[in-house]
């Protein structure tokens, strides 16, 4: 990856390998079965509402989707 695993203020973000399922908002239903990284950033108090976790494919680095947020 040639993208480091930390927010906009610095905190270290969670990045694991997953196999994609239908749980996910996916902007291709191709990748749904496929291995992407899942990438969630850490809560902070100060927000309203929480980022959601984001799906990474691991080839091309590029968002394939996410989890939306509660």
């Amino acid at each position: 990856m040639d993208w480091l695993p930390t927010d906009e203020d610095g905190k270290q973000v969670t990045v694991q390998s997953i196999t994609v399922d239908d749980r996910y908002e996916l902007v291709d239903s191709s990748f749904e079965g496929t291995r992407a990284w899942l990438v969630t950033f850490p809560s902070d108090s100060q927000r309203t509402a929480e980022i959601p976790q984001v799906l990474v494919e691991s080839k091309s680095n590029e968002v394939i989707g996410y989890m939306p947020s509660e």
